[in-house]
């Protein structure tokens, strides 16, 4: 058993930690990113107007004409990862689960099992034919109903999940998009290429 002390440490390392370091992990993080294009290089013909338009921006702060294009390749990146935030959104499985708990079916459902415990005469049974089912069927329809009622609760929360993880995708691609802007700044501070 992992002790407080040990357990606080794990979580200190988990905070600095830099991401997947095995090939399947990192394969994996990298399809993610590919599937969100937040990854993906800026292209140069996509974005050939935008590059074009940033570019003439900072060109007087750059040493040339390549480095006004690359930063302004850092900025695209930069905006189009602060644009797949700005537009994220979860609410919609929010919403989903806050409907299910008030959904009238899954109140029925949980009125139902409760009956079959108080073996009550119901009016619908799933596994049998018996409307006042008693013992083992009894056990049965209560253990199909928690089943399907347990179903439904983890697809609700594999989609909230699922936001999750985009949204927390989105800021870990926005970190390295400032970082990688932050460092071209600082570059052409330095009056260095990069």
């Amino acid at each position: 058993m992992t002790s407080p002390k040990q357990r606080a440490a794990n979580r200190a390392n988990a905070l600095k930690s830099t991401g997947p370091r095995s090939e399947e992990g990192k394969r994996h993080a990298s399809l993610n990113a590919t599937r969100h294009r937040l990854s993906l290089p800026v292209d140069e013909r996509v974005f050939a107007k935008e590059i074009a338009e940033i570019s003439l921006l900072v060109r007087e702060d750059c040493s040339s004409d390549i480095q006004a294009i690359e930063l302004a390749k850092r900025i695209i990146d930069f905006e189009r990862n602060e644009s797949f935030l700005m537009n994220f959104s979860d609410e919609d499985a929010k919403n989903e689960i806050k409907s299910w708990g008030l959904n009238p079916h899954r109140s029925e459902l949980i009125q139902l099992a409760q009956m079959h415990r108080n073996k009550q005469r119901v009016s619908v049974t799933f596994t049998t034919p018996n409307k006042k089912p008693k013992g083992k069927e009894c056990a049965e329809e209560i253990k199909f109903i928690e089943a399907f009622l347990k179903l439904q609760d983890n697809v609700l929360l594999g989609k909230l999940r699922s936001a999750q993880q985009s949204q927390t995708s989105g800021f870990r691609y926005q970190k390295r998009a400032i970082n990688q802007l932050i460092k071209g700044v600082q570059a052409i501070a330095r009056g260095e290429d990069f």
